[in-house]
């Protein structure tokens, strides 16, 4: 089950569908590498998965947790924290 608006940006970008096309084909290496035996494989598949996970993570979810909440501009909690630190 996924959320309906986690999907806008990948409706806004299709080059993003790519990221779940190479998690599947890393899930499936590692199974490949783990029938033959080829744990350096197995390792280097495990960590593109990883990697493909947590890139499809941020691409849907760049807008909604990088910016600054709507409506409140520069005087979020979270941006006038970021600011007093960067001075």
């Amino acid at each position: 089950m996924v959320l309906p608006d986690v999907l806008t940006n990948y409706r806004a970008d299709p080059a993003g569908f790519a990221i779940p096309v190479i998690a599947v084909a890393s899930a499936l290496a590692m199974i490949y590498a783990l029938v033959a035996g080829r744990e350096r494989d197995l390792f280097l598949a495990s960590c593109g998965y990883l990697a493909a996970m947590l890139a499809g993570v941020a691409f849907a979810l760049y807008h909604r947790s990088c910016l600054p909440a709507p409506g409140k501009g520069w005087r979020s909690p979270f941006t006038t924290r970021l600011r007093a630190r960067i001075r």
